[in-house]
């Protein structure tokens, strides 16, 4: 019975594989080569067979986002959850503010003059926006985050 559960968990890893490993990357933590030294990563409960304990509320939900051509992808729990598309199509930076509520990005094109924007996540509207040259003193605060 123990290795057909064995046999299971290995099974149901190997499904979830590139959602961890991506998030290992995303997340800085070394990356694994082996599918035993993922599954020693997570929590797989304790000896007398219990559950692992939940996550608390806080910890769920994780955002992140990818940056591509032309757009952030933001995603949570590894789902797109945002499609943000700057103005300029070079994204150089980018950033959460307000919690996850909302992206700023800094893009640019070839002409070298970038531009900082504030985006909802939900909905992907932009908010605000100003040439990066323009933030001075640390004005606006969400500007200068990613400047």
């Amino acid at each position: 019975m123990e290795s057909s559960r064995t046999v299971k968990s290995m099974n149901a890893l190997r499904l979830v594989l590139p959602a961890l490993l991506l998030a290992t990357a995303l997340c800085g933590l070394p990356a694994c080569n082996t599918m035993e030294g993922i599954a020693n990563m997570i929590p797989s409960g304790n000896s007398r067979g219990e559950a692992p304990p939940k996550l608390p509320r806080a910890q769920k939900g994780i955002v992140s986002a990818i940056p591509d051509v032309g757009r952030l992808v933001v995603l949570r729990d590894s789902k797109t959850i945002a499609v943000v598309k700057p103005s300029k199509p070079l994204v150089e930076r980018y950033g959460f503010w307000k919690g996850t509520e909302q992206v700023v990005i800094r893009s640019t094109d070839n002409s070298g003059e970038s531009i900082i924007e504030l985006f909802n996540v939900q909905g992907a509207q932009r908010v605000d926006g100003l040439l990066a040259s323009k933030v001075t003193n640390g004005k606006p605060d969400w500007a200068a985050s990613v400047k």
